[in-house]
């Protein structure tokens, strides 16, 4: 069996591609795909967190309207490939914190212990180190911005996002779905949002998926599944929503010599703040004097899209359509959902490539299975 992918308009970077293996008997597991005219370059596939007989695998890079063939290896019982030599995205759960592990590096945790009133998913580290988030603040500037978290600053009257004396709670209550294979590594947290006493709102389950990089970018899909399971849930009309948010490490703002760049080239707050895009992305130095940024981008699913921005000179980086849109219901019984990809990567916004990156996210490539 064969596989043949064009780019298309856009080079592929880092890029997740998907593809049926409708013919496949059995449990499905990790195949490997030969380019046909480099038998040396080898990229293995995994089953797809979407099951349905759905594969996903890492394009490198590839130029814009190029055409590569792969023979498709290693199914069933036939095996000719060694998978040893791949190196897996792990996730190691220890008291609530739970490692995204990468070959010895720990690309970020979920962090779901009681000890602070909501999850969050970080730090994203520099290649020496250094935050390219910031997380667990304790300071006096808004220490309620960690990393990178959902939440709502008026949900059934309750703040899950400020963190004031009768704030509300996101608790987690479970990691489950835990999956993946050589070419992601996938889990869902399952949380319930309640009032300041504990009595619950909503439930919702958090998809995390983080793709087995292929150089510094890391690529990861999220998802947020809202759920209205003790009656209607009212998302407020608040500047301090989401559903998904970032904080930049200190020496990354731009009031420290950063820069914000969105998906029409409006840069910094005064341009971007609570206008609509289909990305933002935020940069800057960190200590060796090498540039880090992390890019949100927005789903073409989610209700509002393109979405407007709380984005901040300070450090911060929101997604928020009820500043301005209004407030939301999700009636009793029904669920919102909200599906976005987050960019970790190296280099300015044009260097990067960002924009590439988006068009990688929104249009996929075509891929065509024959024998």
């Amino acid at each position: 069996m064969k596989l043949k992918i064009n780019s298309g308009n856009h080079e592929l970077i880092s890029a997740p591609v998907f593809f049926d293996m409708k013919n496949i008997q059995g449990d499905l597991s990790d195949v490997f795909l030969i380019d046909t005219n480099d038998k040396n370059r080898i990229i293995p596939a995994s089953p797809s967190y979407e099951l349905h007989k759905k594969y996903v695998f890492i394009v490198d890079y590839m130029p814009k309207n190029t055409t590569v063939e792969y023979e498709i290896i290693n199914y069933g019982n036939n095996s000719n490939t060694d998978s040893k030599k791949f190196k897996p995205v792990e996730l190691v759960s220890h008291a609530n914190i739970h490692d995204i592990i990468f070959d010895g590096e720990c690309i970020a945790s979920y962090y779901c212990k009681t000890d602070i009133p909501k999850p969050y998913l970080g730090p994203f580290k520099a290649a020496n180190g250094d935050n390219i988030t910031r997380f667990n603040y304790a300071g006096k500037e808004h220490p309620h911005h960690r990393s990178l978290w959902f939440s709502h600053g008026e949900i059934n009257g309750s703040d899950t996002w400020n963190e004031p004396e009768n704030h509300g709670y996101i608790l987690n209550n479970s990691i489950k779905n835990i999956y993946g294979g050589l070419a992601y590594k996938a889990f869902t947290a399952v949380n319930t949002w309640t009032h300041h006493n504990k009595t619950p709102i909503a439930d919702d389950e958090t998809q995390i998926i983080v793709y087995t990089p292929a150089c510094f970018t890391k690529i990861i899909d999220v998802s947020l599944t809202l759920k209205a399971n003790y009656g209607d849930v009212i998302l407020g009309q608040t500047k301090e929503a989401g559903p998904i948010a970032v904080r930049m490490a200190e020496n990354l703002t731009v009031d420290n010599g950063g820069t914000i760049v969105n998906s029409y080239g409006a840069v910094n707050e005064k341009e971007i703040w609570m206008k609509r895009a289909c990305f933002n992305d935020y940069y800057g130095k960190v200590s060796d004097g090498k540039i880090y940024g992390i890019a949100i981008f927005d789903n073409p699913s989610n209700d509002g899209y393109p979405s407007y921005w709380h984005t901040r000179d300070y450090g911060l980086m929101a997604v928020n359509n009820f500043y301005i849109g209004g407030e939301r219901t999700i009636k009793n019984g029904e669920s919102a959902t909200y599906k976005y990809r987050i960019v970790v990567h190296e280099n300015d916004t044009e260097t990067a490539k960002i924009n590439t990156l988006f068009n990688n996210y929104i249009n996929q490539p075509a891929v065509e299975i024959y024998e």
